[in-house]
């Protein structure tokens, strides 16, 4: 098994798909920060279409030729409280090439949605090609789906960074979300 495998279905343990859920979620907040805008530039909003449904509308922008030199890698956090007392939790994701991103976590995870109301990437096999220009999402759904049946009430923060061939961090996306337990 190759490594990008492994680390992609690592990562993918904290999904169980196909179970019925206990739990809802509230979006809190998109955290961003540009560290090298001459590389990247993020411009990404959640909205609110219903009580417990939301869309991501924006930008992302690459100004220079991305390929196997850009690395990211993903932390999940947990509060009880969400007062800013976040825990690691083992879900992480080491740094991956861009290529081994895309042609794992990105396919598994993401791009059935995105593909549907952005310009992203959208490929059968393997993406192979240099990541340039603007990607434009446009009410893009959040899909938890398929997270587990089953987790903890409390606050989530789901991190991904990416960093460039001298292992500078160009940029951070975070997402905050809350748990609540729903049903019986």
């Amino acid at each position: 098994m190759s490594v990008r495998k492994a680390v992609t279905l690592s990562f993918l343990s904290l999904f169980s798909v196909g179970l019925a859920r206990n739990w809802d979620y509230s979006f809190i907040a998109l955290e961003q920060t540009i560290d090298k805008p001459d590389i990247l530039d993020i411009n990404l909003e959640m909205r609110r279409l219903v009580k417990r449904d939301y869309a991501v509308n924006g930008t992302i922008t690459f100004k220079k030729e991305v390929g196997s030199s850009l690395q990211v890698s993903c932390k999940t956090y947990r509060s009880p409280r969400g007062n800013d007392d976040y825990k690691p939790m083992p879900f992480i994701l080491p740094k991956l090439s861009a290529k081994d991103f895309i042609n794992g976590v990105y396919k598994e995870i993401l791009m059935n949605d995105v593909h549907r109301c952005s310009n992203a990437p959208y490929f059968e096999d393997e993406w192979n090609e240099i990541i340039k220009g603007t990607y434009t999402f446009n009410m893009c759904k959040l899909n938890f789906d398929n997270w587990p049946e089953s987790v903890l009430p409390g606050f989530y923060k789901l991190v991904m960074d990416t960093f460039d061939d001298n292992d500078e961090r160009v940029c951070s996306l975070g997402v905050i979300l809350q748990i609540e337990f729903i049903g019986d």
